[in-house]
């Protein structure tokens, strides 16, 4: 509509120019003929002014263009429209990088705007011309199963922050629910975003409210009350809404019940339409609601300061890599780490670099369908050697190239043919004297590739249990020189007295250890401390 308004504006004042220019030609022919002078000059002045005042100076707007054509219209009184970016941060605790997020407007846009989350898993998204309410996808590898992962939000602002993450996901379904659409599919949500653009305008900022009531404890604890886990931006730093949500859990059952976890400690529950009842009813209970205390949160962290000192090793850890792959890439390769098997399923033809064989192609883990791809490297030498990456991820540690074997046949490397069976076994060792405020030091140091030393120490939590008690201590530090990772060291004192339910218990349980760096497992994804090889830990209040 505007442009046909600027249109017919700039027509209507062509045609007025041309008839003042017919007249003021007229006007002169009529003065040569008669030799009006005076009537000749008046003429040229008409015309000089015609053209100066619908041609230039002045503001509001300025014309150009082909007299065949018309004049264009340049109306700086009424600039384009500004460039409008969503962003946010996506993340399950640690940063969710890599992430594709794609997002879908109110009117269900088919031509969908999409970005790649960066290494702090932010994203930025171009919504110019796009009508909110905004859907939000992102699809990415979760660390630990290694398995596609999905998450979604939402969101009513047209240019402002839309974070991703386990909060954001439920809001969208506790929004529905509560608008009275029962359980909903967050896919079908987002596949068809048109039919639930009202419900998400009416009830998404109240589903996040009602979140917030009923993890109000929760939030309190880690310092986070007054963080909207959509709107407010945050770091993946493990330290605020990043700790809840890395520590918390959330479950919906097929009901509609939603449970929540901290620790693996379930604390409260509620059904999703009624959740939102909790901040007007302070007493909210009953059957469909059993609230979490403070207590509760107070259990489940144990926040109790100990002092922890000792030196534990966990392992060996042995990869094996058994091939027999001929130059042409046919042949077998299979990849055994602990408990994840590897098997090629499409081998490509060696290549042969400086001694070192590097064979890509692809295939399944533990048998599943969906497709990996994977690198091996193997040296031939005096001390064979083998590399292996699956997606890009060395595996089981991040080395700069082949690891030497401790076990196996060893390699054979023969007119590009390469077969042979090698075993590479790899220890873990944790170093650390914790006091009981936090500082110190803390080094983890993975066969000497993986090599983490804390930088920033908070004060370490206790948690004790019939087992021995275990310390929790989380930071910041360098891996492998570089600064700015995250890690959570996990210490199990068995050999101590423990208090459990203010009972004395003597257990001669066996200390154990387990470390995460940027909230991935390391070395290998486990449910808590492994018991150690080597060393031992003493933890004192």
């Amino acid at each position: 509509m505007r442009k046909w308004v600027e249109y017919s504006r700039a027509s209507l004042i062509w045609d007025i120019l041309s008839a003042f220019l017919l007249i003021s030609v007229m006007i002169i022919n009529l003065a040569v003929r008669f030799r009006l002078r005076a009537f000749m000059l008046s003429a040229v002045v008409i015309m000089s002014m015609t053209l100066v005042s619908c041609g230039g100076g002045g503001g509001g707007s300025s014309t150009s263009g082909d007299p065949s054509t018309g004049p264009t219209i340049i109306d700086d009184k009424n600039p384009p429209a500004a460039t409008l970016i969503l962003s946010g941060t996506a993340a399950t605790g640690a940063a969710i990088f890599p992430g594709h997020v794609s997002l879908k407007d109110s009117t269900g846009n088919d031509i969908d705007r999409e970005a790649d989350t960066d290494a702090e898993g932010h994203y930025e998204i171009d919504v110019t011309g796009l009508t909110p309410p905004f859907f939000l996808k992102i699809e990415f590898t979760d660390p630990v199963t290694k398995l596609p992962a999905e998450l979604f939000s939402a969101t009513n602002d047209p240019s402002g922050n839309a974070n991703i993450n386990e909060l954001t996901h439920t809001a969208v379904l506790v929004a529905i629910a509560q608008a009275g659409g029962g359980v909903a599919d967050p896919q079908v949500v987002f596949d068809n975003c048109a039919d639930y653009a009202d419900v998400m305008e009416s009830h998404l900022d109240m589903a996040i409210e009602s979140i917030m009531a009923f993890l109000a404890p929760v939030l309190e604890e880690f310092q986070a009350g007054d963080v909207n886990p959509l709107t407010d931006a945050f770091e993946t730093n493990g330290l605020a809404l990043d700790a809840v949500i890395h520590n918390g859990e959330i479950e919906i059952s097929e009901t509609g019940q939603l449970m929540f976890s901290l620790n693996d400690i379930p604390l409260g529950f509620a059904n999703m339409e009624d959740l939102d009842d909790m901040m007007d009813d302070p007493d909210f209970g009953g059957l469909v609601c059993n609230r979490i205390e403070v207590i509760e949160v107070t259990d489940a962290l144990i926040v109790v300061p100990a002092a922890v000192s000792g030196v534990g090793q966990i392992g060996p850890f042995c990869a094996t890599l058994n091939l027999n792959v001929s130059s042409d890439g046919t042949g077998s390769l299979s990849y055994d780490f602990e408990e994840m098997y590897f098997a090629a399923t499409a081998i490509n033809p060696p290549s042969i670099n400086n001694g070192v064989v590097t064979i890509r192609g692809s295939g399944t883990i533990n048998g599943e369908a969906t497709p990996h791809e994977f690198k091996a490297s193997v040296k031939d030498g005096v001390t064979d050697k083998i590399g292996f990456e699956i997606d890009e991820i060395p595996s089981p540690v991040a080395a700069a190239g082949p690891i030497a074997i401790t076990d196996g046949v060893g390699y054979t490397l023969s007119n590009g043919n390469v077969s042979g069976i090698g075993q590479t076994c790899l220890r873990a060792t944790l170093n650390l004297d914790v006091s009981l405020t936090g500082g110190g030091s803390l080094r983890y140091d993975y066969e000497d590739n993986t090599i983490f030393e804390a930088v920033t120490i908070g004060a370490p939590t206790r948690q004790s249990s019939s087992g021995g008690t275990t310390v929790t201590i989380v930071g910041f530090g360098k891996l492998n020189g570089e600064a700015g990772h995250s890690f959570k060291a996990t210490v199990k004192d068995g050999g101590m007295t423990a208090q459990w339910l203010h009972v004395a218990v003597n257990n001669g349980s066996d200390d154990a250890m387990g470390f995460e760096i940027d909230g991935v497992a390391a070395p290998v994804p486990s449910n808590g401390p492994l018991p150690l090889i080597g060393g031992s830990f003493t933890i004192s209040e």
